[in-house]
């Protein structure tokens, strides 16, 4: 058996994480276009293009840099840890998209403006507090 080679295990893990995401906004409302990540990447300063974005969900062994990690978990609001994790996170992402209702206040909160993305989290964290629920990291 051929030695793996150092990192591609790990970019592979990347890899399907990030495609994951990806096909878990589709299910939220239109698919999510590598022109639109790269765009909101770099206006919220994580620069990057949409062939480099191609070139990180389809070819085997590609290595992205931190900074593009952080954009990325930050573009799809999820911990840095779930592109990386070695650890089986289907379900934590089956959870972001199981309930039918939540699903819903996600469709209609994509495409807003951070500003008003963080009115809703401030909105949402309220609610949850007012009905003695856990707060939600992130």
């Amino acid at each position: 058996m051929a030695a793996e080679v150092p990192g591609e295990r790990l970019g592979r893990v990347f890899q399907q994480r990030l495609n994951a995401l990806v096909d878990r906004s589709a299910r939220q409302g239109a698919p999510v276009s590598n022109a639109e990540m790269a765009r909101w990447m770099t206006e919220h300063g994580f620069p990057i293009t949409p062939p480099a974005l191609s070139m990180l969900r389809n070819r085997p062994g590609a290595r992205p840099a931190l900074r593009t990690i952080e954009g990325l978990a930050a573009f799809f609001e999820v911990d840095p840890a779930v592109l990386l994790s070695d650890q089986d996170v289907r379900p934590a992402l089956a959870e972001l998209h199981a309930d039918p209702a939540a699903e819903a206040v996600a469709a209609r909160a994509a495409g807003l403006s951070p500003g008003s993305l963080a009115a809703v989290r401030a909105l949402l964290d309220q609610l949850r507090a007012n009905e003695g629920l856990a707060p939600v990291s992130g």
